[in-house]
């Protein structure tokens, strides 16, 4: 027969159990661990890729800042350049605005000294072509051959040495008159448009 004393443990032990269980209950349904099985609930937060994407969208705008400096750099240096060219040009077509009333001076020298020289060249031309006529004229009033070949002969080459003689000094008068002019017309501010010709004087 059990006595009172045993009997008194038991339900104080029962009591404990009780008691104690409903504490235990809560603690598993927090934790997730109960007496038939373990779950686990994990939260993962993934701070790595995290910092990986923000390095990345960092580095991307720093890459396009600076793309857009350097841009900006280039072009601020091209207007300056361009501006500096234009400057430039504009003080070279000041300083070749052309003085007419000194140019024309220079033209009219330049006209003249080749219209002189022209007059020079056919007036001795002309001589030598009447001298060529009269010298041919007389050899054909010879009846020995060898004689009338020579004369002919004679003729011909007196008339070339004179006639290149004539041009000579023509061409170099033309081209004294072009050298002239091209030193006043640079003193005149003349650009390179309005200081051209010469190779049709060379033609005459």
């Amino acid at each position: 027969m059990i006595s009172k004393r045993v009997i008194s443990a038991m339900l104080a032990v029962g009591l404990m159990a009780t008691s104690v269980a409903p504490a235990f209950a809560d603690d598993a349904a927090t934790t997730g661990t109960g007496t038939t099985g373990t779950t686990t609930t994990t939260t993962t937060t993934n701070t790595g890729a995290g910092t990986t994407d923000t390095n990345k969208d960092f580095n991307e705008k720093q890459k396009t800042e600076k793309k857009e400096f350097h841009d900006k750099q280039k072009a601020e240096k091209k207007e300056f350049k361009d501006k500096k060219k234009a400057d430039k040009k504009a003080a070279k077509e000041a300083e070749q605005t052309a003085d007419i009333a000194c140019m024309q001076p220079a033209v009219n020298a330049r006209e003249t000294a080749v219209i002189t020289a022209l007059d020079a060249y056919y007036t001795s031309v002309k001589s030598a072509l009447t001298a060529r006529m009269t010298a041919l004229n007389a050899a054909w009033t010879l009846t020995d051959k060898t004689a009338r070949h020579d004369a002919i002969k004679k003729a011909w080459s007196d008339f070339q040495g004179t006639w290149k003689t004539a041009r000579k000094a023509m061409n170099e008068a033309k081209k004294a008159a072009w050298s002239t002019f091209k030193d006043a017309a640079k003193a005149c501010h003349a650009s390179k448009e309005e200081m051209r010709g010469g190779d049709e004087d060379k033609a005459l």
